[in-house]
């Protein structure tokens, strides 16, 4: 079986270990100890946030868009990924948050719901 990040069109393999709950397609749950993180980056003035999103469905769709972009700059150079091609956006958020994924944006914020607020505002995604 390859592993999952390996192959875009593999079926998810969701977690049957560790902390409750476990996820499922219909209930992708995280445990309740992931939560947003602030943090301060290296300038030690800087705070970024670590927001977990649990389904592709959270991620706003610019922002979406975007780390697709980034991804495919990272496919393009070819040091890390082993894809050939660039991945099209339709697949990218089933691929990049199968199960969980965690994005770190600047600023403090303090859940999903202020990041889709962003988004209603046309936050620019690459500041």
């Amino acid at each position: 079986m390859p592993a999952m990040l390996e192959d875009p069109t593999a079926p998810v393999i969701y977690r049957t270990s560790g902390a409750p709950p476990y996820p499922t397609p219909s209930d992708p749950q995280i445990p309740i100890t992931i939560v947003p993180r602030q943090v301060t980056l290296r300038d030690r003035i800087t705070v970024a946030t670590l927001i977990p999103f649990t389904s592709a469905a959270q991620v706003p769709p610019t922002l979406l868009a975007y780390l697709c972009s980034q991804m495919n700059l990272e496919i393009e150079k070819g040091d890390t990924y082993p894809m050939l091609g660039p991945m099209p956006l339709s697949s990218f958020g089933k691929y990049w948050f199968q199960n969980f994924g965690a994005v770190m944006l600047l600023g403090g914020l303090s859940s999903v719901e202020d990041v889709q607020r962003l988004e209603r505002a046309r936050a620019d995604w690459e500041k």
